[in-house]
């Protein structure tokens, strides 16, 4: 036997392909699954294929090789199969192959800041990165923020939380992406993607996707004050006029 997967995740399917040979006009294949998995079904005609609690009869007839899914354990570890295949004269060889399989979840990881204060140009705002278990392999290159530069990268509590600073550089939405598998976890599993965390468009103080007359002027305001270049306040004005 062989799998589709050697490491999955809880309560997914698998299909696992199996040869058999050796075993004359007609045989059987017997597979006993491991605990929690349950059979799905077969490639072989019905009447082949019978399920008991753990185990799962396959019936063979000239076919040498066939398939059959199974949905995985709900519950993490590393769960072993065994088989036999049954002659025509009874007598029985184990079913060569990989005999075990690991289930395993993914780091799931979230991206949090303390949007409260104004979101300007020039001004870092903080983030914090938890992931649901230590991971290996998260680096500043990792973080993906759009219209936003990353600075001050560390990381804390072994590995399963981050801090880095997001400083706004254009006049857009600035967002903040970490994709699937950029980590792996203590199992080796790569992490799910984070949902995207939203720090806003600098200057929407109403947070209503747009520029208002007075979200404009205050712009214009922080340009004469050498706050920000005449470049980022024309961008203002431009999205004022664009809203």
């Amino acid at each position: 036997r062989s799998y589709s997967r050697v490491h999955v995740s809880p309560g997914s399917a698998v299909v696992v392909p199996v040869t058999a040979s050796g075993y004359g006009a007609s045989g059987e294949v017997v597979e006993t699954l491991p605990p929690g998995f349950t059979h799905v079904s077969s490639s072989l005609p019905g009447p082949s294929v019978v399920a008991t609690g753990q185990g799962v009869s396959f019936t063979l007839s000239g076919s040498q090789a066939f398939t059959y899914m199974v949905t995985t354990s709900s519950m993490k570890g590393t769960y072993s199969f065994s088989g036999v295949v049954v002659n025509a004269d009874e007598s029985e060889q184990p079913v060569a192959g990989i005999s075990s399989i690991m289930v395993r979840t993914a780091p799931g990881v979230y991206a949090t800041s303390n949007t409260a204060t104004s979101v300007r140009f020039n001004t870092p705002i903080f983030v914090t990165v938890a992931f649901s278990e230590p991971v290996s392999g998260f680096t500043i290159e990792d973080v993906d923020a759009a219209n936003g530069a990353v600075s001050n990268f560390t990381s804390s509590s072994g590995n399963a939380f981050y801090t880095f600073d997001v400083t706004p550089n254009a006049a857009a939405p600035v967002t903040v992406d970490i994709a699937a598998d950029a980590v792996t976890g203590a199992d080796g599993k790569g992490n799910t993607a984070s949902p995207q965390l939203s720090l806003g468009i600098p200057y929407d103080d109403d947070g209503d996707a747009g520029i208002s007359k007075e979200e404009a002027i205050t712009a214009v305001i922080d340009y004469f004050a050498s706050r920000i270049t005449k470049e980022q306040a024309i961008a203002i004005i431009i999205l004022y006029f664009s809203s």
